[in-house]
């Protein structure tokens, strides 16, 4: 729930940024609310995408040091 909550300020963030961008402001003052979006948003995906594993797989078990030949 955490992870949707920083998404959802991530979307808050761009879409504020795109209604100050039609309004006429200079790219500027866009570039906090554009590196917010951005952050937040991978952030948010990245914390969703590691709480959750993908049924019928153990965590982890794309990245597990066993299914990787060790050199």
């Amino acid at each position: 729930m955490t992870a949707t909550a920083v998404q959802a300020m991530g979307v808050v963030a761009g879409a504020a940024a795109a209604a100050v961008w039609t309004a006429g402001v200079a790219a500027a003052p866009l570039v906090p609310l554009l590196a917010a979006f951005l952050v937040l948003t991978i952030a948010g995906s990245a914390s969703n995408s590691r709480g959750s594993p993908r049924p019928g797989f153990p965590p982890n078990a794309c990245c597990s040091s066993s299914r990787w030949p060790s050199h």
